[in-house]
């Protein structure tokens, strides 16, 4: 097996182990705080791996012709693990409630993909490995730094105002239902506004631990700001800051343990000019 592709060795049952976690934890098991716990798990899962198969069907690792049909069976198997989750521990989802995650997280998929495709073509951004024939002397190249990540976290602040204007603005549409998809479209925007930064930051080929502190602590400032964005736009007291805390908690373990991963197999974030050598598996 070539070396770029060892990185799947590694993720695939870091991916599994997390899915299955997913499907089986009981949300109604323990006391309040395990139920902060796992609801704040299950909601980072279903949304950080959803940025995550948006990421990989962007910019790799793999040949575009298979990242693109399996990310969105990995991005469409999340709601499976939620319904598998109800079916276990008899806490049946409406279908109401199904088709409204469905759709927030298809949207977050999409959303995240085009910001990601337009940053590749703007700054001609790539994942890149350290046995690829571009980091050769006679290909030219720049380095991602921290001015691109700056930029990138503008735009995808800009991206996440867009929406929760959008979503802010049909308020009074509607009862039940608006205020569950407003809610979960408001997990999802701040899914992509939240864990690229930081996934970017982790993939930096030099200064990236710096980068990360840097990340986590702007992660730190917006929990709170959610909660109050989150208040303005829906009124409703659940969730709580304690909510908001755990689900970027462990949004931020899993988009970093991801990180981690791409990177001791070799892989950073680069931006690239130049002619591109030909690459036969896209």
């Amino acid at each position: 097996m070539p070396r770029r592709y060892r990185v799947f060795c590694w993720a695939v049952p870091l991916i599994c182990i997390q899915w299955l976690a997913f499907a089986l934890i009981d949300l109604e098991g323990g006391g309040a705080a395990f139920r902060c716990a796992s609801g704040g798990f299950m909601l980072a899962t279903l949304f950080g791996q959803t940025t995550l198969a948006a990421f990989w069907a962007a910019l790799g690792p793999g040949p575009l012709r298979w990242r693109l049909p399996l990310s969105f069976l990995w991005m469409a198997s999340l709601p499976a693990a939620m319904a598998i989750n109800g079916c276990v521990h008899h806490h049946f989802a409406g279908v109401e409630d199904m088709v409204i995650i469905g759709i927030c997280i298809f949207s977050q998929w999409t959303i995240a993909q085009a910001l990601l495709w337009a940053l590749a073509i703007w700054f001609g951004l790539r994942l890149h490995h350290a046995d690829d024939p571009a980091y050769g002397p006679d290909y030219p190249k720049r380095q991602f730094g921290i001015r691109h990540l700056m930029l990138i976290t503008v735009l995808v602040a800009v991206t996440f105002s867009i929406g929760r204007t959008i979503v802010g603005g049909s308020r009074g549409l509607s009862p039940w239902i608006l205020e569950m998809m407003m809610f979960f479209s408001f997990l999802a925007l701040a899914a992509i506004v939240l864990p690229l930064p930081l996934l970017f930051a982790g993939l930096l080929p030099r200064r990236a631990f710096p980068a990360v502190l840097a990340v986590l602590m702007l992660i730190g400032f917006a929990t709170a700001g959610e909660l109050a964005i989150k208040t303005a736009v829906l009124g409703s007291p659940r969730p709580d800051l304690g909510d908001f805390v755990a689900i970027n908690a462990f949004t931020a373990v899993t988009i970093l343990a991801a990180a981690l991963v791409l990177r001791l197999n070799g892989y950073r974030i680069t931006t690239m000019y130049g002619p591109r050598p030909c690459q036969s598996g896209i």
